[in-house]
């Protein structure tokens, strides 16, 4: 989306609701991000995604055709073209293991379960 340089921060959803757990089981307090490791940029989030699913080619989707859709669908373009930088320093610091460290690794099982 957009030149595909922005960073999307991602988590598979077992690791999410192992988090959840996690975070209602301790005494940690304040804010707390989920979200797996490893942000990356969105052009290798799709790129991933399109290799996971087998497809032979996929078409970008330039900003000004996003911004023509968002004021069709009455909305902004913002979350899919700002960058979303999030690392879960505090989920790690309390000792919380990630089972899905990679996008690569989460997406592949993702797209096996459907």
């Amino acid at each position: 989306m957009g030149d595909g340089g922005q960073m999307v921060s991602w988590i598979h959803i077992e690791d999410f609701a192992r988090a959840v757990e996690f975070l209602l089981s301790s005494d940690l307090c304040g804010t707390v991000n989920v979200s797996a490791p490893g942000p990356l940029q969105n052009r290798a989030f799709m790129q991933e995604i399109v290799k996971a699913r087998g497809v032979k080619i996929a078409l970008p989707s330039p900003a000004l055709l996003l911004e023509v859709g968002a004021v069709i669908l009455r909305t902004e373009t913002e979350l899919p073209l700002k960058s979303r930088w999030v690392v879960p320093s505090r989920l790690l610091l309390e000792g919380f293991k990630f089972r899905f460290q990679t996008w690569p690794q989460a997406v592949r099982d993702l797209t096996r379960a459907t």
